[in-house]
């Protein structure tokens, strides 16, 4: 026979891990002689598979066929419990290791205490965050101002708590069981104690008061006057009775201040790190950033990250907690509000040292949702502005948007000269750095099957390899219509590389205008270097650029550039030098370098200067970032 039961109701837990949390903290306790009652009160979804999955001996697993409340299934396990003590457990909370241990062994030498507790730990999603103390020797006057207990943390004597009538289920304690049974408990003479320290955790968060209705208060108003009059407190219990009424009507912030100082709740004040990255689409971070966030964590920062799109591939995120953000570009404006809602939310639940956002869309967002939140530092990342300093509607509003949100941006990061030049003349922080870009790792030269029949390319073609994702900013349309434009492409062959959203309609481009036999569309591809070492040159006709990989990859396979003159390709691509620059839509200045190129005019020059200075190495580059994060 068993001498502990463990009693723990289960209702829809919020959260399976908590759920599993809770389960394994007792089944891992360094005192075996228990047994596990878990009564299931009738919930849906996922609960129950979890809980039939469980295969430890120890554990009696009950099954409400209708929901009972919390009183009636605690008293369905004392009933058949078998154990000398009873010792609740709470679906959502955890013990520690060797809570069951000392709570017995108290019990055992003190015969004379009826229930022994102890103070609790207090977490929430973001880790341990204050510490709940109770009274050492509660008496009856202690139940006065709140329960002098922590109900999760109880361990009883079953013969005490059966003498007293076990839990009162009824309407009016369906929230306050455990008050109620505690002081029916004292006023039949038996007594509790706590133990000094902290064996239980309670999950504490901020919405917490939001969930308990007015009328729930109404039920503890109720429950004091009768336990108080019991415990003799009355008539000038009165005025504690009518606390939760008075409590229910005070704003959540003075009311946490109020918790903080009546409760003694102390918070813990930790040295952890905590960083969040922000991204618009998670591939953002998965393919430019998972390096910084391997170091991040290497150096002591615990890393999450929110980004929005697919993160079915976060495993290769690097990091310790994914947040998905529902974004969109440059439409559905209600989408990216509650996007900001949902990742204030986040922030200050989390509590971050550090808040890292990257380009435009998660720049603005994260700033927005940090506005009023200045305990983390706010590293916004300029992956190239969408505008230009041209005086144009479109720019002054950008501007104007960036100039608001400056004095939530504690550093900026930009990494080309014209975007360093906007920062620095609207004072966009007062801290602006210029980075050469997020660094080039040099990729592995390709080693694997021959790529061409692979992607069912012809051969013996001058490859015009393009990279990027298919968008209006990326202006892949141009390259096509310039191909149009040329008089003789039988010995040229543009291979594309990358989806979306226009991916299609480029490609319905080249059959309009009768060149699908000169291109390729190869999509997302793993096998990039291949595709940069057969190479004849490579193309861009991006609108704007931040620091683009696409030329810093082709600079570090030796390949000259045709690219757009605009920043980001200028500071990477000089005219005649290392490849061709043409007017950004300009078709014809476009088609123009082609040719030129393909026609072997200034090749070997242009070859022989296409090479990556190193300081745009990874390496060399992260060195500097580092440092700012390294500062916090």
């Amino acid at each position: 026979m068993p001498l502990v039961s463990v009693a723990m109701p289960v209702y829809n837990t919020p959260d399976i891990k908590a759920l599993e949390r809770s389960v394994y903290s007792v089944l891992n306790q360094d005192f075996g002689d228990f047994e596990f009652i878990i009564c299931d009160d009738c919930s849906n979804e996922y609960i129950p598979d979890f809980l039939k999955s469980l295969s430890d001996p120890r554990i009696i697993l009950l099954t409400n066929e209708k929901n009972i409340g919390l009183a009636a299934s605690l008293n369905k396990c004392i009933e058949i419990a078998k154990g000398k003590y009873i010792l609740r457990q709470d679906d959502d909370d955890f013990s520690e290791p060797d809570r069951f241990r000392k709570q017995v062994e108290f019990l055992e030498n003190n015969p004379d205490t009826a229930a022994a507790g102890s103070n609790v730990s207090l977490f929430d999603d973001s880790g341990k965050w204050g510490v709940l103390r109770y009274p050492e020797k509660p008496g009856k006057k202690d139940f006065l101002f709140m329960i002098p207990f922590m109900h999760g943390a109880l361990a009883f004597r079953k013969d005490k708590l059966v003498a007293s009538g076990c839990y009162l289920s009824s309407k009016t304690t369906r929230r306050t069981q455990d008050y109620e049974l505690l002081m029916r408990m004292y006023s039949l003479g038996y007594t509790g104690y706590n133990i000094q320290e902290e064996l239980y955790g309670f999950r504490e968060d901020m919405s917490a008061h939001k969930r308990r209705k007015y009328i729930y208060r109404i039920d503890e108003f109720k429950t004091r006057l009768r336990g108080f009059k019991s415990l003799g407190l009355m008539p000038a219990g009165f005025i504690y009775a009518v606390k939760p009424l008075a409590v229910g009507l005070i704003p959540y912030r003075p009311l946490n201040f109020l918790k903080d100082v009546f409760l003694k709740r102390k918070k813990i004040k930790t040295d952890s790190k905590k960083i969040l990255y922000i991204a618009s689409a998670a591939s953002h971070i998965i393919n430019f950033h998972s390096g910084y966030l391997k170091e991040l964590r290497e150096m002591g920062f615990e890393v999450h990250a929110a980004a929005g799109g697919d993160i079915s591939g976060a495993g290769e995120i690097n990091a310790d907690k994914i947040f998905e953000l529902d974004f969109e570009k440059n439409k559905n404006l209600l989408k990216n509000i509650f996007a900001v809602y949902k990742l204030r939310k986040i922030i200050r639940r989390e509590r971050y040292t550090i808040l890292s956002a990257h380009a435009t869309l998660a720049g603005i967002a994260g700033r927005l949702a940090a506005l009023f939140y200045k305990k983390s530092r706010f590293i916004q990342t300029c992956h190239g502005y969408l505008f230009a300093d041209d005086g144009s509607l479109k720019s002054k509003l950008m501007i104007l948007t960036e100039k608001l949100l400056s004095h939530r941006t504690d550093l900026l990061f930009v990494m080309n000269i014209e975007d360093y030049g906007i920062a620095k003349k609207y004072k966009l922080s007062k801290n602006i750095k210029y980075i050469d870009g997020m660094g080039l790792i040099p990729p592995e030269r390709y080693s694997g099957p021959d790529i061409l029949k692979k992607y069912n390319i012809p051969e013996n073609k001058k490859y015009l390899l393009c990279v990027g994702e298919f968008s209006k900013r990326k202006s892949q349309r141009d390259i096509i219509n310039a191909l149009k434009l040329i008089k003789d492409i039988k010995d040229l062959h543009v291979i594309f590389l990358g989806g979306g959203v226009l991916l299609e309609e480029c490609r319905n481009l080249c059959g309009m205008q009768k060149i699908l036999g000169s291109v390729t569309f190869c999509g997302n591809v793993k096998e990039t270097a291949a595709f940069y070492e057969i190479a004849y040159c490579v193309v861009s006709a991006s609108k704007s650029e931040g620091l683009p990989f696409n030329i810093l990859e082709a600079l570090w396979f030796n390949k000259p550039v045709i690219a757009s003159d605009v920043k980001g390709h200028k500071d990477l691509i000089k005219d005649n030098f290392n490849g061709y620059l043409f007017g950004y839509g300009d078709c014809g200045k476009l088609a123009a370098a082609i040719e030129k190129i393909a026609d072997g005019v200034n090749c070997n020059n242009l070859k022989s200067n296409a090479y990556l200075d190193e300081k745009y190495f990874y390496r060399n580059v992260k060195a500097k970032i580092l440092e700012e994060y390294r500062d916090c």
